[in-house]
C-alpha cells in the first residue's frame, strides 16, 4: 500500500472527486492500492499500523501542516521513500528547515495567466519546461528537459542544507531536490496530473515507486 498525505486545508480535502483523480494516477504508476489521508489525521500510531511502502505528499499548501506533530514525524522520521508534489514539495522542505515564499511580482509587460487571482503575484500554471541539473534515479529515460504541468505562485527561496537540487526552470531555481542521505524527494511541478501529449511526469512517478520499492526491499 501507498498513502496520499493531503496538504491542503480540511475544506479543499472534502473535494473527494480531485482526491480519487490524483489515487487514480498514484496507483497506475505504483501498481498498487493508495489509502488518503490529511496530515491533521497522520501520526507515527497511524503509518505504523498502515505501513506504507511510499507516501506522496500533494499539492495544495496549507501552512498549518507544518506545525502538526505527526506531519513532522512523517516527514522527518517515517522510513519509507517519500516525494512531495508542488505545496507537497514546499512543505515538507520546509520541515527540512528550507524558506518557502511568493516568486517574484508580474513584470508590467508580462502576460499573467490568471490575473483575478492573487494579482500581486506572478504564477505559473500550464505546461512548462524544467531542466535537470543533477544525475539521479528519478529522471531515469528522460531528457535534459522535461515538460510537466505546473500550478503554483509560492516556491523555495533557500534551500536546507539537507537537500540537494536537482532540477531548475527558468522562473523556479529549484524546481526539485532529494535529500542527501535519503529516498525523499520533492518536486516544484504535478506529475500525478496526467497529460497525454506530455508523459514525462508519469515516467517520473513510475522511477520514483521503482526507487520506493527498492529501498523497502531492502529495509526487509
Amino acid at each position: 500500500m501507498i498513502l496520499y498525505l493531503v496538504t491542503q486545508a480540511w475544506e479543499q480535502f472534502s473535494d473527494y472527486k480531485k482526491q480519487v483523480e490524483a489515487r487514480t494516477s498514484l496507483e497506475e504508476c505504483a501498481e498498487d492500492y493508495c489509502a488518503i489521508v490529511h496530515y491533521s489525521q497522520v501520526t507515527p500510531e497511524l503509518l505504523q499500523t498502515l505501513r506504507p511502502w511510499a507516501v506522496c505528499h500533494s499539492g495544495g499548501r496549507h501552512a498549518g501542516a507544518v506545525e502538526q506533530e505527526g506531519y513532522r514525524w512523517c516527514v522527518t522520521e517515517y522510513p519509507a521513500a517519500q516525494i512531495g508534489f508542488c505545496a507537497g514539495h514546499q512543505l515538507s522542505a520546509k520541515v527540512f528547515g528550507s524558506e518557502i515564499g511568493p516568486m517574484r511580482k508580474p513584470r508590467p509587460d508580462g502576460q499573467d495567466l490568471n490575473p483575478l487571482r492573487f494579482p500581486e503575484d506572478y504564477k505559473e500554471e500550464g505546461v512548462f519546461q524544467v531542466k535537470i541539473q543533477a544525475q539521479d534515479s528519478l529522471f531515469e529515460g528522460l531528457d535534459d528537459s522535461i515538460n510537466v504541468w505546473q500550478n503554483h505562485r509560492y516556491h523555495i527561496i533557500n534551500l536546507s542544507p539537507q537537500l540537494r537540487p536537482i532540477a531548475s526552470s527558468a522562473n523556479c531555481s529549484i524546481e526539485a531536490w532529494v535529500h542527501r542521505s535519503k529516498p525523499f524527494y520533492g518536486v516544484q511541478f504535478h506529475p500525478e496530473v496526467r497529460l497525454a501529449e506530455h508523459p514525462d511526469g508519469f515516467r517520473l512517478l513510475t522511477n520514483f515507486f521503482r526507487i520506493a520499492r527498492s529501498a523497502a526491499d531492502a529495509a526487509s
